[in-house]
């Protein structure tokens, strides 16, 4: 089970709503199950209306405030668990194929938070997955604390 405290759930789904329609991506804090800290990345994507990469592809490229590879050298050396967030804007709110594949390689096991607002911006859904090394996605219970 994962703890998502409502004032983050919120801005993860605000991220997405600005962000829209474009993906939203961000970075996720965790200790023993319970998210303490998030922080949106700039999504680098050739096709951010359908995919994120938040690490930038430039060979050379000096990571900024918003890269989210600085953000995870930053949550791991604070000894946070990691995850990542992003947004569909029109799919549902579960990980794509592109999504499986990437994050099967890149990062496998870590908590997923998707939001799709495919109902509408006032409609967001949110759910929490993990995506294993060969591609599989199982779904975290996902509790929104006050």
């Amino acid at each position: 089970m994962v703890r998502l405290p409502r004032a983050l759930a919120g801005e993860v789904i605000a991220h997405a709503r600005e962000a829209a329609p474009l993906e939203a991506c961000g970075v996720v804090g965790l200790r023993e199950g319970r998210v303490e800290r998030l922080a949106r990345a700039r999504n680098y994507s050739q096709t951010p209306q359908v995919h994120f990469t938040f690490t930038n592809p430039a060979p050379g490229a000096r990571l900024g405030a918003d890269d989210g590879y600085k953000l995870i050298m930053d949550y791991d050396r604070d000894g946070l668990d990691l995850g990542v967030y992003h947004s569909h804007p029109a799919s549902p709110a579960y990980p794509s194929p592109t999504d499986r594949r990437e994050m099967s390689q890149t990062w496998p096991d870590i908590l997923q938070l998707v939001v799709s607002l495919r109902l509408g911006p006032d409609q967001p859904e949110l759910f929490a997955y993990r995506i294993d090394s060969q591609g599989g996605v199982t779904q975290d219970e996902l509790r929104i604390e006050d």
